[in-house]
């Protein structure tokens, strides 16, 4: 278990890292750290009961309100920042 809050702790420093990168994905992050994607799916349904992508996503949604909320930024401009590849993903 703690091997595993390990590498989960270490990807969510990758997403914080790369989250405005509408790129990112799991592939990317298991390739970052050196273990396949069925090996960080499993790291993260055992340390956080949440799915990467789940994570990902509610990663840049909390990015993007609090940029709603203390920015002139127009919608658009905060969606692609947080990572949403155009304003309908967001």
């Amino acid at each position: 278990m703690w091997v595993h809050a390990d590498y989960y702790y270490k990807a969510l420093q990758f997403i914080r890292l790369n989250y405005p990168d509408p790129e990112l994905s799991v592939a990317r992050i298991a390739d970052h750290m050196g273990i396949s994607r069925s090996h960080l799916y499993r790291i993260f349904d055992s340390v956080s009961h949440q799915s990467i992508q789940d994570c990902i996503l509610s990663f840049r949604l909390k990015k993007a309100a609090a940029l709603l909320k203390n920015s002139a930024a127009a919608i658009g401009e905060i969606a692609q920042s947080c990572g949403f590849s155009n304003q309908s993903h967001f």
